[in-house]
């Protein structure tokens, strides 16, 4: 599960072994499914939103990598896809954003970091 320190918390998005991503509202009264799409035919490693949630990164567990464009903080249904790629046989178990959300550190369980 993964949500923005923008949101404080209110939007996050959660990734299943499905390949589901589903995106939530997290209030006082209980948690709201705002929207759900397949992002990946495999379970989904690890998901993250830059600070500003203008961008949702995922990954499988095979080492496809998926970026879509969004504004969770304004438009929840708004998951435009921009571009995947692969890390075959990399098994991807965390992702972080450099700061300044230009471009996002991969590290794989095979010791490699992209």
């Amino acid at each position: 599960m993964e949500y923005s320190d923008g949101n404080k918390g209110r939007i996050c998005a959660a990734g299943f072994d499905n390949g589901l991503v589903r995106i939530l509202s997290i209030t006082a009264d209980g948690v709201q499914l705002l929207k759900a799409f397949k992002a990946h035919d495999d379970p989904i490693a690890c998901l993250k939103y830059t600070k500003d949630m203008k961008c949702l990164c995922t990954a499988s567990v095979t080492g496809d990598i998926f970026f879509f464009e969004t504004d969770g903080l304004n438009d929840v249904q708004l998951y435009k896809p921009i571009c995947t790629f692969n890390l075959p046989e990399s098994g991807i178990n965390d992702m972080k954003w450099n700061p300044g959300d230009e471009s996002i550190i991969i590290g794989c369980n095979n010791g490699k970091v992209y």
